[in-house]
């Protein structure tokens, strides 16, 4: 789970964070994949950002885990009454309550002055239809040097099917919209003048995105 390393250094707190993980997986929480969690820490270790936004907070997982393995404090996003009740109890459980605030609502609609005014790393990990929604509405939040993570571009291979035209009959109308939705973000960030984005197989497929200098 994760990087090994970091977590043998933190390892009076890898017997909370392997169940909250392995719990997750068991109900079918939506939570970040291995790989993308070591890239997701990796990138945290090399910028080494004081202040966080996160877009899906989900039962508070990846933000623990950002938390345990930064400086940062980090402001997380979920409209799910019962995971934002649960990521409340894990982040009460790993004492991190200074540290992580959870707000609960539609980050589609939540208030942007709710929030801090500038942020080092925005971690997007949300419902994925919505990923340009969210880009453009928290980008501006985004400090000059700051980066932008996108999770699930690849949606268990369904963009890359989509995007290629392959068949996609035993797929259902609800998939293929949402891998089309996908896709459309992802070539729309790639054309997007303002970032230099790099797409990476980690993962369920992630984006980097920084601003480009001026």
């Amino acid at each position: 789970m994760g990087n090994k390393y970091i977590n043998q250094l933190n390892e009076q707190y890898l017997d909370v964070m392997k169940t909250i993980h392995d719990n997750s997986l068991e109900v079918g929480v939506p939570i970040i994949k291995d790989e993308g969690l070591d890239l997701l820490l990796a990138i945290i270790n090399l910028k080494k950002p004081l202040t966080i936004l996160e877009v899906g907070t989900a039962v508070g997982f990846s933000a623990i885990m950002m938390a345990l393995n930064s400086n940062a404090c980090i402001d997380t996003i979920e409209r799910n009454k019962i995971m934002y009740q649960k990521a409340l109890e894990n982040v009460n459980l790993l004492n991190l309550n200074e540290r992580i605030t959870v707000y609960y609502g539609d980050a589609v609609t939540l208030e942007l002055n709710n929030l801090k005014k500038e942020y080092d790393l925005i971690f997007i990990d949300a419902a994925k239809a919505q990923n340009q929604v969210f880009f453009e509405k928290y980008s501006p939040l985004l400090k000059d040097d700051g980066v932008i993570i996108t999770d699930n571009i690849l949606f268990h291979g369904y963009v890359e099917r989509y995007y290629n035209k392959d068949l996609m009959e035993d797929v259902s109308k609800d998939l293929r919209a949402l891998a089309r939705k996908i896709d459309r973000f992802n070539q729309w960030l790639k054309n997007n003048k303002e970032y230099e984005s790099h797409f990476l197989d980690i993962g369920d497929g992630m984006a980097i995105s920084t601003k480009k200098m001026r």
